[in-house]
């Protein structure tokens, strides 16, 4: 017995030239930006957006009539002009029946007033977009406001602004 050992010999190896690593990191950095776009839209689509609400809102009735399309009735502490001042903050248009509100002040009477206001809208919502109607409550006391949310997902988006025509004189 020989007490020599024979070096094994080392291979070199399946390292890629540079330029392929740099094509693959191309490659995948490619692949990361444009598929944040599309797990975004994925993500709307799974998990559909909803209408926007105002703070302390509490949800006490919701029915789902279809895929992105819902109703449902919230509570609130906040008074209803205060309801009425947040839906006009995100782009709607609302009609109060009532005349007792004086920018987000409440100057009714003990007592209810329903129906108190209705607004309606369009909210951008990532890819998509949502329409929808408030049909806001007043019911005073106990020190609450009441409203109902009804909501439609848009999937084609945002609609395009129309004009009209100008009429001639």
């Amino acid at each position: 017995m020989s007490d020599e050992t024979t070096p094994q010999e080392q291979g070199d190896g399946c390292f890629l030239p540079l330029w392929a690593v740099l094509i693959l990191g191309g490659m995948l950095v490619g692949c990361a930006v444009f598929s944040i776009p599309v797990f975004n839209t994925l993500y709307g689509i799974v998990f559909p957006p909803t209408a926007p609400l105002p703070d302390e809102s509490v949800q006490t009735e919701k029915t789902a009539i279809d895929h992105g399309v819902e109703n449902a009735r919230y509570t609130t502490t906040q008074n209803p002009c205060q309801v009425v001042q947040f839906y006009i903050s995100e782009g709607g248009i609302c009609e109060v029946l009532w005349d007792i509100c004086e920018g987000d002040q409440f100057m009714g009477k003990n007592r209810s007033y329903i129906p108190f206001a209705h607004c309606e809208g369009i909210s951008p919502a990532g890819a998509f977009a949502v329409h929808w109607d408030v049909d806001i409550q007043s019911l005073y006391p106990p020190q609450q406001t009441t409203f109902d949310v009804s909501h439609e997902v848009l999937w084609g988006g945002m609609p395009l602004p129309t004009s009209t025509p100008v009429i001639p004189n």
